[in-house]
């Protein structure tokens, strides 16, 4: 049995600081920090990582997932195609899967598990608060708003992330009624702050991270009903009040869903197009940063930082379709065992912050932009389907055994 001591979850709250890092560090409030916030807390993670595999004398199986999935990509090393490649398979490499190898070791029991999600809730709410009191703005007439020294995406996606684990508490669970109440509220406020900012990614996909949750998972049961009507009167108390802030981030997400389209979504499909009539030419990859050469107005090898924006597309394109089915093969492993360990609130939560992640690395971000995605993938091979109340089966040899026992049980 693991000692309670604070050092245990240490790790779990590092790896949660990790994914969050390079949305985080820009900040001004950060400045002052003589170590890099990625890599410091790559060291605690690693440093933790290490420690937990000392002290239990064994590595976990779920450790062995991701280095197999990594050497279905090595293809993508065969030729780096721009410098942006180069530094997008290092940190992929490095980081994002350090970052995987960490979630098989240091979020193996439930008060890890429980660090790791109130840590992605605290940087929520501060992340809220500061986008609150100090925001930044895209531009001088912009009313949308952003986390000082990130972009809108970034900031949208920490606050949802936090909101899914706040409303999944407030649900699912033995709470007084004054704490739902006061979770509920906090969720609404973060949900409005996220709507401000435009970013329409982020909340899609949160929004299909709870529905899919709300419809399978089994954590919910009698309550469904119950947790869908609150679900609809935070996000509709949200709405409400971002409408009336007269804030552009929550018309241009109602565009959006209205149909309309603007360059950002028009980008994001000529990027698809091209990335898809590109793949059938490359089986074995055109090596990271390959699509950058391929956009017509991304031509220069050294300049380009450009990706497609999907996270299935952008592996089988530049890693390779056996990196690609790979990809997808884990995605939906993962998703079955979340579905049949979410029995409880903490499963439910990782379950809905695992669809949110996905969702969302299929529409923004690259590799290494969504390592939340990454972590959450290699964590359901953690879990196990919950035992059943019903006796074990019996080997064929004590069956007549069983039933003698049963017959005279039932005598008595």
């Amino acid at each position: 049995m693991q000692s309670d001591r604070p050092a245990t979850r240490l790790g779990a709250v590092a790896l949660a600081v990790l994914v969050c890092a390079g949305s985080l560090k820009s900040h001004p409030l950060l400045a002052w920090m003589p170590v890099d916030l990625t890599l410091l807390a790559a060291v605690v993670v690693l440093v933790m990582g290490v420690s937990a595999i000392l002290h239990r004398n064994f590595i976990p199986l779920a450790f062995w997932v991701p280095l197999a999935f990594v050497v279905t990509t090595v293809l993508g090393l065969v030729e780096y195609a721009s410098a942006y490649g180069n530094e997008k398979a290092l940190h992929f490499y490095t980081l994002t899967l350090l970052g995987m190898l960490a979630a098989a070791l240091v979020l193996r029991d439930e008060r890890q598990r429980s660090a790791f999600l109130t840590t992605l809730a605290v940087i929520a709410v501060i992340v809220t608060v500061l986008v609150t009191i100090a925001p930044e703005r895209p531009a001088a007439w912009s009313t949308v708003v952003t986390l000082p020294g990130t972009n809108t995406i970034a900031t949208s996606r920490l606050i949802l992330a936090g909101v899914i684990v706040v409303v999944l508490r407030a649900m699912i669970g033995d709470r007084k009624p004054i704490a739902r109440i006061l979770l509920i509220m906090l969720a609404g406020f973060m949900i409005l702050t996220a709507l401000n900012t435009g970013a329409r990614g982020p909340i899609i996909a949160a929004a299909v991270g709870v529905i899919v949750a709300l419809l399978v998972t089994p954590a919910f049961g009698r309550r469904r009903l119950r947790s869908i009507i609150l679900t609809l009167g935070v996000v509709g108390a949200g709405g409400y009040f971002a409408s009336q802030t007269q804030n552009g981030g929550l018309d241009r997400i109602m565009t959006f869903i209205e149909g309309g389209t603007d360059t950002s979504a028009g980008a994001r499909t000529t990027f698809w197009d091209v990335a898809l009539q590109h793949i059938p030419q490359v089986p074995f990859g055109g090596g990271w940063g390959y699509f950058g050469r391929i956009v017509k107005y991304g031509g220069d090898k050294d300049a380009t930082t450009v990706y497609p924006h999907n996270s299935v597309i952008e592996i089988t394109l530049e890693a390779g379709w056996a990196a690609g089915a790979a990809f997808v093969f884990l995605a939906i492993v993962a998703f079955i065992r979340y579905v049949r360990a979410s029995d409880a609130a903490q499963p439910a939560a990782f379950f809905v912050l695992f669809v949110f992640a996905f969702a969302n690395s299929l529409v923004s971000g690259d590799v290494n932009d969504n390592r939340l995605m990454w972590v959450l993938l290699i964590f359901p091979f953690l879990l196990h389907k919950p035992e059943t109340t019903d006796s074990p089966r019996l080997p064929a040899g004590d069956e007549k055994q069983s039933v003698g026992i049963l017959l005279t049980q039932g005598t008595r």
